[in-house]
C-alpha cells in the first residue's frame, strides 16, 4: 500500500536470555531480561552493561519470553504483569506490542500484539547483532515490520496467538539490528 502514512502511539518489547559473546573466544556474559519501552528512555540502555567491563562481540537474545518461563509462574521485574505485556496464563506474555493511528489509507488504527509460545505457533525470535562497549544503548527500525504488514495487507489487529501472530513474528528481527550510543 504505497503512499500509506502512519504514527506509532505505542511500542514494547522483551528482550530476554541476552548475552554477550566475546569475541575473542567463546567466553560471554549474560545481561539482564530488558523490556523496551518507547515511552521509556532508560529502557534502551542494556541493563548493567556499563559496571562490568564489557569487550567486543556479538549481542544475541531472544526477541519474547522463552517458552520455558512462560509455562512457569508469573515473574517479577520486567516480567511482571502489570507492565501490560502478558495475556493470561493460558497464553503467556506478549513479546512485541505495537499500536498506532494511519494519517491516510483509509485505515484508523491498528495494534499488533504478537507473543504465543506454544508449538507450532511460538513467536520468540532469536538476534544476533554485532556489539562494541561504548554502544550501550539499543536502535530499533519499525519501518521493516510495518511495511511488511502493509505490502502482505494484513488485518489491523492482532491480539492473541496463533498462526497470524506466528507469520508476523518472522518480520521482526529485522527490526533490531545494531547499537548505537
Amino acid at each position: 500500500m504505497e503512499g500509506v502514512q502512519l504514527e506509532v502511539d505505542r511500542f514494547k518489547c522483551y528482550l530476554t536470555r541476552v548475552r554477550l559473546i566475546h569475541s575473542e573466544g567463546s567466553d560471554s556474559t549474560c545481561l539482564e531480561d530488558q523490556l523496551l519501552d518507547a515511552s521509556d528512555p532508560s529502557s534502551w540502555k542494556l541493563s548493567h552493561a556499563d559496571s562490568i567491563g564489557l569487550r567486543p562481540g556479538e549481542l544475541r537474545f531472544l526477541i519474547g519470553v522463552d517458552s520455558t518461563v512462560q509455562v512457569g509462574q508469573t515473574q517479577g521485574g520486567v516480567l511482571d504483569p502489570i507492565r501490560g505485556m502478558y495475556w493470561t496464563w493460558q497464553a503467556g506474555y506478549i513479546h512485541w506490542k505495537i499500536e498506532g493511528h494511519y494519517l491516510s489509507g483509509g485505515k484508523s488504527r491498528f495494534e499488533y500484539h504478537i507473543g504465543g509460545y506454544r508449538k507450532p505457533y511460538g513467536t520468540a525470535q532469536l538476534v544476533h547483532i554485532p556489539f562494541a562497549p561504548e554502544n550501550e544503548e539499543l536502535s530499533v527500525d519499525l519501518a521493516p515490520f510495518l511495511s511488511q504488514v502493509l505490502k502482505k495487507e494484513i488485518q489491523a489487529r492482532v491480539m492473541s496467538p496463533g498462526p497470524l501472530a506466528h507469520d508476523l513474528a518472522s518480520f521482526i528481527p529485522n527490526c533490531l539490528g545494531k547499537t548505537k550510543r
